[in-house]
């Protein structure tokens, strides 16, 4: 149902109390869906994906909600994305999701510091994680999700202005890292690249910014792609 802009807290509640079995609900750009209606939904025993991305009325009350309901003993897979709302609290609560595998976090705004980044970090069941833009995420939260989440097999760093290459060499040695995207940094360097891209034997994906490009030797480029696919983005 996304971008139904009609559709609000009653509607879902109302679906929700005549699909108690509802396994898969996308509400992407459903701009009047809030907390009220998260509360409906964490009621739910058998929902295993949520897709919230732009529901902006969506706070920290609502994401406890969902997290001490039904549904988080069944979710796999939650994207809030662009819910600016959400901060460190919100982001601390998802830790009670006890199967949580994949969390989309992007441009949810300057509240979300390394106090959440320490949080993410102690949900070791993740595999696909995405932080693009989170401005007041550091070096320190990058490094403790790549020591915790040993499962992790995509993370997105998009817009991350605070990290810089300590925090993105700290995936050297990552036992499962598949797919790493880097763009729009100023602080990473080739060198801690080419560090990452060594280190982490299983990464088979890396995207770049394509202004890297020009300062990529094509030697280096040739070296790194024997390793792994580089897209330029």
């Amino acid at each position: 149902m996304r971008r139904r802009k009609r559709i609000g807290d009653v509607g879902i509640t109302a679906l929700v109390s005549h699909a108690k079995n509802l396994v898969f609900l996308d509400l992407s750009r459903c701009s009047r869906i809030s907390d009220n209606a998260l509360e409906a939904m964490g009621s739910l025993s058998f929902l295993t994906a949520l897709y919230l991305c732009g529901c902006y009325l969506i706070t920290d009350h609502g994401l406890t909600s969902l997290a001490h309901g039904s549904s988080s003993k069944t979710l796999r897979i939650l994207d809030v994305s662009e819910c600016d709302q959400i901060t460190d609290y919100g982001i601390c609560s998802l830790q009670h999701i006890s199967y949580l595998q994949e969390l989309k976090l992007a441009d949810c705004g300057p509240k979300v510091t390394d106090c959440g980044g320490a949080c993410i970090a102690a949900m070791p069941g993740l595999r696909k994680l995405d932080l693009s833009w989170l401005i007041n995420l550091s070096d320190s939260s990058l490094i403790s999700i790549a020591q915790n989440c040993q499962n992790l097999v995509e993370i997105r760093l998009i817009g991350c202005e605070q990290i810089t290459g300590n925090g993105i060499r700290s995936f050297s040695g990552h036992q499962s890292l598949e797919d790493l995207v880097l763009d729009s940094f100023y602080n990473v360097s080739v060198d801690d690249i080419v560090h990452v891209v060594l280190g982490c034997l299983p990464l088979s994906h890396l995207r770049l910014h394509r202004a890297l490009k020009c300062w990529m030797p094509s030697s280096t480029q040739e070296q790194l792609s024997k390793l792994c696919k580089i897209s330029w983005i």
